[in-house]
C-alpha cells in the first residue's frame, strides 16, 4: 500500500508542476500581449484624381495622380478675326492636317476630325504623351482653329475603359469592342 500511496503523490506532484508551468506560460503570453507597444497602424486612403490637359504642342499631359489612358477629339473650325466660328466654311477654304504616324490610334471614320484618337501609352501622373497628335497644319482661304478635347480614364482595372469607352487596351494597342 505504501508503494501505491507514493506513486499517487508522485503523480499529483507532476500534475501540480505541469499546471504551474501552464499558468506561468499563459500569464507571460497575456502580459506580453497587453504590454506590447508596437506602433498603431493607420489606414490612409488617397482619393484618385483622373484629369488631363491638352497642350498647345498637340500632346496631352496626365494631370491626375494615378496612371491614365487618354483619348482626344479634334475640333477643326474656320474662324474670323475675332475668333468666332464661321459656318459654313469660307468659299475656297481648304486645309490639310499631317497627323502622327505612330503613338495614336484613330477610331471612328476616315476624317481626322471624326471619332476619337487614343494615345497608345499609359501615362503616369504628370507625364505627357510622347508623340504629338498633330504634326503640321496647312490652311488656305481663311483662318483655321484646331482644338483638342482630351479625356482621361484610370488605367486599371481594365474593365474601366471597357465599360466607359467600349474599348480594350493591351500591350500598347487599342481594340474597338463595338466591332466585335
Amino acid at each position: 500500500m505504501k508503494n501505491r500511496k507514493s506513486s499517487v503523490y508522485g503523480f499529483l506532484a507532476v500534475l501540480l508542476v505541469l499546471i504551474c508551468v501552464i499558468v506561468v506560460f499563459s500569464a507571460t503570453g497575456v502580459f506580453g500581449f497587453l504590454t506590447d507597444t508596437s506602433s498603431v497602424v493607420k489606414n490612409e486612403f488617397k482619393v484618385a484624381s483622373v484629369t488631363c490637359e491638352a497642350k498647345s504642342d498637340y500632346t496631352v499631359e496626365n494631370t491626375g495622380n494615378i496612371p491614365a489612358l487618354i483619348r482626344v477629339k479634334l475640333l477643326v473650325n474656320w474662324i474670323d478675326e475675332d475668333g468666332n466660328v464661321l459656318f459654313p466654311a469660307p468659299e475656297d477654304a481648304s486645309y490639310r492636317l499631317s497627323l502622327a504616324d505612330s503613338g495614336w490610334t484613330h477610331v471612328g471614320g476616315t476624317d481626322p476630325a471624326s471619332g476619337y484618337w487614343y494615345c497608345n501609352q499609359i501615362l503616369s501622373p504628370q507625364e505627357s504623351s510622347s508623340v504629338p497628335l498633330v504634326r503640321t497644319v496647312s490652311a488656305s482661304g481663311g483662318k483655321l482653329q484646331i482644338m483638342m478635347l482630351a479625356e482621361a480614364i484610370q488605367a486599371t482595372p481594365a474593365d474601366a475603359v471597357r465599360e466607359s469607352w467600349n474599348m480594350s487596351f493591351a500591350n500598347g494597342a487599342w481594340t474597338d469592342l463595338s466591332k466585335e
